[in-house]
């Protein structure tokens, strides 16, 4: 008997209306604006139903991938930042690596060549997307994230919680390469400047102590400096984190 325990692999069942994409087309359109409004990146999407080329934009603005996808009853489309793919209709992100075989293409046909080298469509590093270069050995070799940050004389608690919750590996990846599903519908977009901040803390060039106070400056801005005995006291710091 089989065990019914066992979790079921969800298959999408659009998925074989993907057309003829490769990333580098991907990359190309991140380039892009959004086609119905003019609007820029990051976090364009592009549509993926087969004989289609628009991109449009996201929740930031009008979505109008979103009444792309709607108008023309077609289900895929893929963000241009993080390379994730979304399904309209099963309403869930979903992958390629469970895309149906493809059909074998006669040899003459100029897709032959891209058709035989599987899908090319993967979720890329964001460094990628952004930068559109590889990684050379030497910066393989040299350690990211941070070890500390600087503190302005009332930061310190704050920036305790930043590193700790920056040093989480399923949070931080999260948002470094799922940044197109971070909401900034709401202000003060907390989760955006968040995100903002964990790039800049992971960015392969960075190697040096940074402050969270640029980055966080939307939501929080820094406070005027103040004679020393009015510095806040250990348990107000306290506070002001926890209402960070």
């Amino acid at each position: 008997m089989g065990d019914s325990r066992i979790p079921q692999i969800y298959v999408c069942p659009h998925l074989d209306s993907i057309g003829e994409v490769t990333k580098e087309d991907l990359l190309q359109k991140s380039k892009g604006t959004c086609q119905s409004c003019g609007a820029g990146g990051p976090n364009l999407w592009a549509c993926l139903q087969s004989d289609c080329s628009y991109v449009g934009c996201g929740e930031s603005y009008a979505d109008h991938s979103t009444l792309h996808a709607q108008a023309k009853k077609h289900n895929l489309t893929v963000n241009l930042t993080t390379f994730r793919i979304w399904c309209y209709v099963c309403e869930r992100e979903v992958f390629l690596d469970q895309r149906p075989a493809l059909v074998p293409v006669p040899a003459a046909s100029h897709h032959s060549a891209v058709q035989s080298a599987g899908h090319p469509l993967k979720a890329v590093p964001i460094a990628v997307a952004e930068e559109d270069g590889s990684e050379s050995e030497e910066d393989e070799l040299k350690p990211r994230g941070l070890t500390g940050m600087k503190n302005i004389g009332n930061s310190c608690y704050m920036n305790a919680a930043l590193q700790a919750l920056s040093n989480c590996p399923p949070l931080t990846q999260f948002f470094l390469d799922c940044s197109g599903l971070v909401r900034t519908d709401k202000k003060p977009a907390l989760c955006k400047s968040y995100q903002k901040l964990i790039s800049e803390l992971w960015h392969k060039k960075r190697y040096k102590a940074t402050s969270c106070i640029p980055s966080c400056r939307p939501v929080r801005p820094a406070p005027a400096r103040s004679a020393p005995q009015d510095r806040p006291t250990p348990s107000r710091k306290v506070e002001t984190t926890r209402r960070f």
